[in-house]
């Protein structure tokens, strides 16, 4: 079941990449950190400011069983930085998309259940930007994340010296309230953005869709208010859908283009 599944979320991806509407061209790649293979996509142009896309949690879980593969089908993420006309680069989380990486020994279940915004993973993810020497030619960078991605980026900018800015989409970055809402099995071996003392200070751009049942809005409020983040609500969207509608347009309005 879970490899169907995965085939499915591949052949989602790879129909993500066509030039048949306005998107931008991406190439593929896969780079390597702290013993990882991590797939990605860019679409680099001399511009001062990169984004830096993440992706959500997937589906760590099948019928309460640990999937072989989290294996997003749902790609918010990659949909996002097709219609951006900025510098962008997507960043695939460790063990992610198997059929592409060829997972080696390093990877296991933790990885996307109880550890998967674990300091381990934070640390494969920073160390793997870091070492992109393309990146490093940009003066700042944007991190943009969906679901879990967004809660991945807000605990990687704290270690990015260019990342002052964070674009959390649906984001439960207030893990242990996520975690209880639904009932869901400890994270107990992953950080909590509303744990972390002192936070680096970020200018923090929260979107929030109001028929969200997975993350609620108010389930992060209180961290929100605590870290002046500037909440965009579309009382029409749902947890998935449909930010990609008005992308271009907002990136510009909230001036991160940064050209």
């Amino acid at each position: 079941m879970s490899y169907n599944r995965v085939l499915i979320g591949w052949i989602f991806l790879t129909g993500c990449l066509s030039t048949t509407d306005h998107s931008v061209d991406l190439e593929e790649g896969i780079i390597q950190s702290q013993g990882f293979s991590l797939l990605t996509f860019h679409h680099l142009r001399p511009t001062q400011v990169v984004h830096v896309y993440i992706e959500g949690d997937g589906q760590p879980w099948i019928n309460d069983q640990i999937a072989a593969d989290p294996g997003p089908a749902n790609l918010v993420a990659l949909s996002l930085m097709k219609k951006d006309s900025s510098a962008s680069f997507y960043l695939g989380r460790p063990c992610y998309f198997q059929l592409k990486i060829k997972p080696g020994p390093a990877c296991g279940p933790s990885l996307w259940t109880r550890a998967r915004y674990s300091r381990q993973v934070v640390n494969v993810l920073v160390k793997a930007l870091l070492s992109q020497s393309d990146l490093n030619a940009y003066d700042e960078w944007v991190l943009v994340g969906h679901s879990g991605g967004g809660t991945l980026a807000y605990l990687m900018a704290q270690q990015l010296p260019k990342v002052k800015k964070v674009v959390a989409i649906s984001s439960n970055l207030d893990v242990n309230a996520w975690v209880a809402y639904h009932h869901y099995a400890p994270l107990d071996q992953s950080l909590d953005p509303t744990a972390i003392e002192p936070a680096k200070p970020l200018k923090i751009f929260y979107l929030a869709g109001g028929k969200d049942v997975n993350v609620p809005l108010a389930l992060n409020q209180h961290f929100l208010n605590q870290i002046n983040a500037e909440i965009i609500i579309r009382e029409e969207y749902d947890h998935s859908c449909c930010w990609d509608k008005e992308w271009p347009g907002l990136l510009q309005k909230l001036d991160l283009l940064g050209h």
